[in-house]
C-alpha cells in the first residue's frame, strides 16, 4: 500500500472537498434554469481553486489542462458551453471526489 494521501488533521478538509465536488456535479446535472446553472459553474470554479491548492500541496497528478478547463468553466458559461463540456465537468468532479474519498491521489487522463 502507498502512503496515506492526507495527514490526520486534513481528513475533514478532504471529505468536505469531495462532498463539494459531488454536490456541484449534481447541481450542474440537475439545474432547472440558467441562473442555477451559472451559479453552479461559479461554485465549481471556487471548488477547483481548492483542488488546485490541494494538488500542489499533496503532489496530485492533475494536468494543467484539466485545471484550466475546470477553473475557466464559469467564464465560458457566459459565452456558451457545449453539452459535452458540461458532461466532462461533471465526470471529472465525480472522478476526483471518488479518488479523494478512497484516499488515492487523483490521476486524470488527458484523453
Amino acid at each position: 500500500m502507498g502512503r496515506a494521501l492526507f495527514p490526520a488533521l486534513d481528513v475533514v478538509t478532504a471529505r468536505r472537498l469531495a462532498m463539494s465536488l459531488d454536490e456541484v456535479a449534481n447541481r450542474l446535472g440537475g439545474a432547472c434554469c440558467a441562473d442555477e446553472f451559472v451559479g453552479a459553474l461559479e461554485d465549481n470554479g471556487h471548488i477547483w481553486e481548492k483542488v488546485r491548492r490541494a494538488a500542489g500541496r499533496y503532489g496530485w497528478s492533475v494536468p494543467n489542462r484539466v485545471l484550466d478547463f475546470e477553473l475557466g468553466s464559469a467564464a465560458r458559461a457566459r459565452h456558451r458551453l457545449s453539452d459535452h463540456d458540461v458532461e466532462a465537468i461533471i465526470a471529472i468532479n465525480r472522478q476526483i471526489s471518488l479518488a479523494i474519498k478512497s484516499g488515492s491521489a487523483p490521476r486524470i487522463p488527458l484523453g
